[in-house]
């Protein structure tokens, strides 16, 4: 990834004697090489050690005062709700999820449920297998009549490797208060894909 800094007092004519230097893993520093320099901007690539904390400029025996540096989220998005749209009571549902179990990986405690009244508990099943890269899960609810649109459930994948994992839902299954069906395109996800910028 690059960032601009921006600032005064560059070195135009030699961006290399623009000294960058990140907080990298463990605390030491690590130099940044500027691509390119402009009067009041410097393009910097982030070096692959970086990590959040200080980030200063040198130039000849001048330095600048740091600025902090934040790492980017690992993924975005940073978590997928499966999400429901109904003008009909919602009483159960059911949803197969698949993901590139390469890129992404599922653990049952990161499923947890959603804001529709009557399922914002955990659901009543959750069927990972990380093998195969796919997420089963469904609940059900009495006593409450969702409608409109809410969420069903909430799920954060942990980060395998960079790339980006299309997430594909089947087998859904979706009824009404009383157990009728209702149509299967009320459910969907919140993205049909998830990109790991990289691994924390």
């Amino acid at each position: 990834d690059v960032v601009v800094l921006e600032g005064a007092g560059f070195d135009v004519g030699i961006p290399a004697n623009n000294v960058v230097k990140f907080t990298s893993l463990g605390g030491s520093t690590v130099t940044a090489p500027v691509l390119a320099a402009g009067g009041t901007q410097l393009h910097v690539r982030i070096p692959d050690t970086a990590a959040q904390g200080n980030v200063t400029v040198t130039v000849g025996a001048m330095t600048s005062n740091p600025i902090t540096y934040t790492l980017p989220s690992a993924m975005v998005p940073s978590s997928i709700d499966v999400v429901v749209n109904s003008a009909n009571p919602v009483g159960s549902f059911q949803v197969t999820i698949g993901y590139n179990k390469n890129v992404v990986q599922l653990d049952a405690a990161n499923v947890t449920g959603g804001t529709g009244a009557g399922f914002t508990g955990a659901p009543v099943t959750i069927n990972i297998d990380n093998t195969t890269g796919s997420v089963t899960i469904n609940g059900f609810q009495t006593g409450n009549s969702p409608t409109g649109a809410f969420t069903v459930a909430h799920l954060v994948f942990t980060p395998i490797a960079a790339g980006t994992s299309n997430l594909t839902l089947s087998a859904v299954t979706l009824t009404d208060t009383a157990g009728n069906d209702l149509p299967a395109n009320r459910i969907v996800l919140s993205s049909d894909s998830i990109t790991v910028r990289r691994v924390p």
